[in-house]
Parts: C-alpha cells; sequence; structure tokens
C-alpha cells in the first residue's frame, strides 16, 4: 500500500505542483519489491538466510518508497495556504470519509496545552481528545474528500462536549453495540442495537492454539487433524481500560502462553461500527498454530471471501469429502458470513487464512513451521483484525470498503511553516468513483509516460452504469487493456467520464 501511496500522491504532485513524476525511484522500488514477492519467500517457505536478506531489501523498499511520498506530499502541501502546525489528512480512497487520525504536538506551542480541538477549514469543530503527558492528539476528520486531503487547524481550547465511549474490565457500549465481557476477556454478548439482535452463538474473540504438525513440509501444508488438539487460552494476566474518550474505548487484555505473550487492544469507536483487535505477539512456539474464534448467531451454508477484484464463495458444511477438506480457505481483505437479513464480516490488515464452519467464523494468525526454516514465524508480531456486524448481506454492508478503510487509513501530517500563498483549496478531491461498487484501485504516469492511468474495478458482481470525476486537465480518454494498449477513445463530458461496467470487470483508462 506505502508504493500505491506514493504513486497516487506523485500523480497529484504532478498535476498541481508540475513536480517529475519519479518513475526510475518507483521502478526500482518495485523491482526490489517483487523480487521479494518471489513464491517461497512471501508465504514463508524459504530458508532462514532468505529472511535474512529480505529484512534488509525490506527496510531498503520501506525507506525508497516513504521518501517518494514525502517528496510528493511536501510538494503539495507547499501550494496549500496554511498556519504552523496545522494538519493535512490524506485520504487515499476513491470515496469521502471520516475516520480518527492523531498526531502528535510535542515540541509544538500547544504541547503545554491542557486540551486542544481541531477545526476544519469551515470552522467547524472536530471531535478531539488531547493527552497532555503523551502530548498526542486524536481527532475525528470529518468528510476528507476522495482521493485528496483536507486542512484542520488546531486551538487550544477544549472540545465540545459529546457522548463518550463506555468501557470497563467487563464490556465497551457505544450507540451501535453493547458488549459483555466474561473474566476472562471473551465476548459473550455482542448486542447490536440498530437491528436488536444478539450477534454472537457463544463465547467469542477466543484466542485458540492448535497443535500444528503436518505429515510433510510443514511451512507449505496444514493438515486437517491439527484440530485434534486445541489449547483454549482462557487464562488472563490482565484486563485493563486504556482510553475512554468521546471518540473511542480501548480495552486492553493479556495473555500468556508458554513463553510467548499476547496483548491485544478491543478498540470501540464513537462513529464507526467496526469493531477493531489491535493485537500484538511475542511468538516463541513451535509447530503450534493461533486462530481468533468467534461464534456468531448467523447460518448460512456458504461463506464469501474476498479475491483479487472480486469475491467467491465456499461452503461451510463438510457433506462431502471434497468440502471437509476445504478447512483453511484464503482472502484477501475479508471474509463474511451472511444469512436473509444479517451478517457478520471478519476484517484483517495482512493474515489471510480463514476458517468457516457452521457458525464458527476464525482467522489464522500465526504459526510455527520447522522446515524448511527452524525459527519460522517466531518474534515479535502486529497486527489487527476487526468485526463487522452488519443488516442485509456483505454488498449492503460495504464490506469492501470497509475493508479498505481498515488497510488504507487517514494519513494525517502537521504542517511544518506558515505559508502565505499557494494556488491550492483548503479541501480538494482529485479524482472519484460515483458509485458505491466501483472502486479506484490505481492512479499512476503511463508506462510510457504519455498519461495517467486510472485502474478501477466492480466490487460487487453487479453490472453498473458507472462514472468517475476527476481534476486532471484531459485532452482525451482511452479505455486501454492491462499492457496500457489504447483499444477505444472514450467520450468525456467536462471532467466526468461516464461509462458501463460488468460485474468484477477490471476497467483500464
Amino acid at each position: 500500500m506505502l508504493y500505491r501511496r506514493a504513486e497516487i500522491a506523485s500523480v497529484f504532485a504532478g498535476d498541481a505542483c508540475h513536480l517529475d513524476y519519479p518513475y526510475e525511484a518507483l521502478l526500482q522500488g518495485y523491482q526490489r519489491l517483487l523480487t521479494n514477492q518471489f513464491h517461497d519467500i512471501l508465504p514463508g517457505s524459504s530458508i532462514h538466510q532468505v529472511y535474512e536478506d529480505c529484512a534488509k531489501d525490506y527496510a531498503w523498499i520501506q525507506s525508497n518508497g516513504t521518501a517518494i511520498l514525502n517528496t510528493a506530499l511536501t510538494a503539495l502541501e507547499a501550494q496549500i495556504p496554511h498556519g504552523e502546525g496545522d494538519v493535512l489528512v490524506w485520504n487515499f480512497l476513491s470515496w469521502p470519509r471520516s475516520q480518527c487520525v492523531s498526531v502528535c504536538l510535542k515540541d509544538t506551542p500547544l504541547s503545554s496545552a491542557s486540551a486542544v480541538t481541531a477545526f476544519n477549514a469551515a470552522g467547524k469543530a472536530m471531535k478531539s481528545s488531547f493527552a497532555p503527558a503523551s502530548g498526542v492528539l486524536t481527532f475525528l476528520a470529518e468528510d476528507v474528500p476522495a482521493m485528496g486531503y483536507a486542512l484542520f487547524s488546531l486551538r487550544a481550547c477544549a472540545p465540545e462536549a459529546s457522548p463518550s465511549v463506555s468501557v470497563s474490565q467487563s464490556g465497551l457500549e457505544n450507540r451501535f453495540y453493547k458488549i459483555r465481557l466474561d473474566e476472562n476477556g471473551h465476548f459473550v454478548s455482542l448486542y447490536d442495537k440498530r437491528c436488536g439482535r444478539e450477534v454472537l452463538a457463544g463465547p467469542s474473540n477466543r484466542l485458540v492454539i492448535f497443535e500444528d504438525k503436518p505429515a510433510a513440509e510443514s511451512a507449505w501444508n496444514i493438515d486437517l487433524e491439527y484440530q485434534n488438539k486445541r489449547w483454549d487460552l482462557d487464562g488472563v494476566e490482565e484486563i485493563r481500560v486504556v482510553e475512554q474518550t468521546p471518540l473511542r474505548g480501548v480495552l486492553r487484555v493479556c495473555r500468556s502462553f508458554h513463553r510467548s505473550r499476547i496483548e491485544q487492544d478491543i478498540i470501540l469507536y464513537g462513529d464507526s461500527d467496526r469493531i477493531d483487535f489491535r493485537t500484538r505477539v511475542s511468538w516463541q512456539e513451535t509447530e503450534k498454530m493461533l486462530k481468533a474464534e468467534f461464534l456468531v448467531d448467523v447460518l448460512s451454508s456458504r461463506a464469501t471471501y474476498e479475491i483479487q477484484f472480486a469475491a467467491i464463495e465456499r461452503t461451510t458444511h463438510n457433506n462431502t469429502s471434497f468440502d471437509r477438506t476445504k478447512f483453511e480457505v484464503p482472502a484477501h481483505r475479508w471474509a463474511d458470513l451472511s444469512e436473509g437479513r444479517y451478517g457478520v464480516s471478519l476484517l484483517n490488515d495482512c493474515k489471510y487464512g480463514y476458517d468457516i464452519k457452521g457458525q464458527r467464523m476464525r482467522l489464522t494468525l500465526l504459526r510455527a513451521p520447522v522446515f524448511p526454516d527452524p525459527t519460522g514465524d517466531k518474534g515479535e508480531h502486529e497486527f489487527t483484525y476487526s468485526l463487522l456486524p452488519h443488516a442485509g448481506n456483505w454488498i449492503t454492508a460495504n464490506t469492501v470498503r470497509a475493508g479498505y478503510e481498515l488497510n488504507v487509513p487517514l494519513l494525517a501530517q502537521r504542517c511544518a511553516a506558515s505559508q502565505a500563498v499557494g494556488s491550492l483549496p483548503a479541501a480538494k478531491s482529485f479524482a472519484r468513483s460515483l458509485q458505491d461498487n466501483v472502486i479506484i484501485d490505481t492512479v499512476k504516469r503511463a508506462e510510457d509516460g504519455s498519461g495517467i492511468i486510472v485502474r478501477l474495478y466492480e466490487s460487487s458482481g453487479s453490472k453498473t452504469e458507472a462514472a468517475l470525476e476527476f481534476s486532471f486537465p484531459a485532452e482525451g480518454v482511452w479505455e486501454c487493456n492491462l499492457m496500457e494498449e489504447e483499444e477505444r477513445r472514450m467520450p468525456l463530458c467536462g471532467n466526468r467520464l461516464a461509462f458501463s461496467i460488468r460485474p468484477f470487470e477490471i476497467k483500464t483508462f
């Protein structure tokens, strides 16, 4: 996602600031990145020395991509009139969105304030929470334009009072949900206030460890027999409230197993129906597998899983030998189990093995293979998975968007210095899709340097009359293939492109 953001920001900076597109730097980054996406390096099935090498490569890849992104954002910032200490919030998705962001105010005039509030360009106060001890301001950045930015100013004043998220050792509550936990920190009730129904069918968000000893090639295989031996992590070392503000409540649960330690923050937001589980693991196991397990009160014979630019359904039963052997299913950002009028989506930001049978939804978090790398997966890990109960199915719930929003959060940056001049407004969208189910995935320079590429896809399996709006000055628009070879010229009405797109179709313009 870093290089995707770097490409998009570089296109924006070229349009608004005439900044040269950093094609060679991006190319070098992608070449080294793709080298390390080889199929044995990527899933953890190479020898140990490979990972010593690729760790160095990834450090360079991260540094290179961050430098490209920051160069573009700095050039854009210089064209936006702002005051010193203002905050620019960037949205790299193709729809407007609101989300909590945080900035550090240490070593600024506001660091000594007892309270700080963020305001948008129209002067509206945002829900804000300031922690003087750390100097961190968190606020709800409302309505940040699609594929664009919004400017927020900061003032030393108390935010307006608003209903807070309630959080204690025994539960959390906001306007969407009421959650009860047992003495071990497991969910025993998740009541959806919007739909008036209980979401769970049993104890949930249980962390379970299985013995993982496949008959051969442990880094490649998971055998069905892993389910024969399990340890439920029912014991808890600590449950404590770490944050309770109008923006969110955070409950921390700490557990241990053998030499491994798991620290998990359960996060409930005041203005979002997503429940996050931000997890840090010191993993020191051998031939073990860690899963998160939810028992949901949803009954369906099929579950849906996100794949590249689409979604696929698979059975949730073991009626045939074929069904029985499909016990671990790959997915990208989410999987969903829905019945007629209700469902639950399980999102992730980097974990792609799902296991959904009956009313049980599980996500594979970590393994500990011993061949060909005897230290596979051992070390420090940090990841987030999320639960999204919803009315209707995954399409009506906009689960695709929710998965993107978990993986591509808003980016907040303090402005470095005051600027008296600038040609850009306080908020701007460079490109956006006008239909919920049509997602812009890529904005970059064409490989031959002759224009800008916009690649998008239909995400819900529905034929759609779609439209794309953009701020780039365009002499013309061509539909092309994935090799960027022009196929037909498209009619353009001002800054709007209208087109028809088929179910799960990918289009490149």
